[in-house]
């Protein structure tokens, strides 16, 4: 069952910029008197794109504005893309530290090494979420940012998982999964097009 907030009028979009024009979305919407119940953000208001982070440049004050519309009745949403940062000097970046230590992501064929695409921030990493030990990884990074910027709801976008390249940085393998005999009329005319190799391990199975 839904929240009942979550029912009302949501505003998004993306490239808001800034925090400055994002309270100049506000306010005109409050003295427009227009029916206002949950503010979103995209991926701009993040640190270089990083799951789990906020711009403390352009958006600094996020977590007192989110306060500030709570304590009005209002509701935010932020967003979260699955792909997870693989580039980040190690000790910086816990989402993908612990993601690591805890062995959660997918990872390449007949390999413990994680399957490396492309999304938002660059290189990335993809949760496998058929993996009982991505749900405490997954509790924990989001518990740790809910501290410090307190969201009503998240904003799950590109989870098919989506890729910016085909299959890996590195390809695909040539093998029956991720180049079968009969390939259906498919965009890209693979089974990895944007996507991650049909070959990629997950705890259920290859992908």
């Amino acid at each position: 069952m839904p929240p009942y907030w979550s029912l009302g009028f949501h505003l998004c979009r993306y490239a808001y910029n800034s925090i400055d024009n994002l309270r100049t979305v506000i306010k005109r919407m409050h003295d427009a008197q227009f029916p206002y119940d949950v503010q979103w953000t995209d991926i701009d208001a993040m640190s270089s794109h990083l799951d789990f982070t906020y711009d403390k440049t352009t958006f600094n004050g996020l977590p007192d504005l989110v306060r500030s519309l709570q304590s009005e009745g209002k509701h935010y949403v932020n967003i979260i893309d699955p792909g997870i940062s693989s580039t980040q000097r190690s000790g910086s970046y816990a989402p993908y530290d612990d993601g690591l230590k805890r062995a959660i992501f997918m990872t390449k064929f007949n390999s413990t090494e994680p399957i490396i695409g492309k999304v938002w921030p660059g290189l990335t990493a993809f949760p496998d979420f058929t993996n009982e030990n991505s749900i405490e990884w997954w509790t924990n990074v989001a518990a740790t940012f809910h501290d410090v910027i307190p969201f009503d709801g998240i904003w799950i976008d590109m989870n098919e998982p989506s890729n910016f390249v085909d299959g890996s940085h590195i390809g695909c393998t040539n093998n029956a999964l991720d180049n079968p005999p009969f390939v259906p009329h498919v965009l890209g005319n693979t089974l990895y097009a944007f996507t991650v190799c049909p070959s990629a391990q997950q705890a259920l199975s290859s992908h």
